[in-house]
């Protein structure tokens, strides 16, 4: 299974996406929870896939 995770712009580096295969999926989720907030993520199919999205990407 493969999950990504975006982190928040800082002032000393830009937002950045986090391809992630070898940690749970679960493990991912609570990681953008805590980065995004819980209602800035959720779960989207995309042709046969299952992503992990904020709500901008949605």
């Amino acid at each position: 299974m493969s999950a990504n995770v975006a982190e928040k712009a800082t002032s000393d580096r830009d937002t950045r996406r986090i391809d992630v295969t070898t940690v749970s999926t679960g493990r991912i989720a609570d990681y953008a929870e805590t980065e995004l907030g819980e209602d800035a993520i959720g779960f989207e199919r995309r042709g046969g896939w299952t992503y992990l999205v904020t709500k901008e990407t949605r």
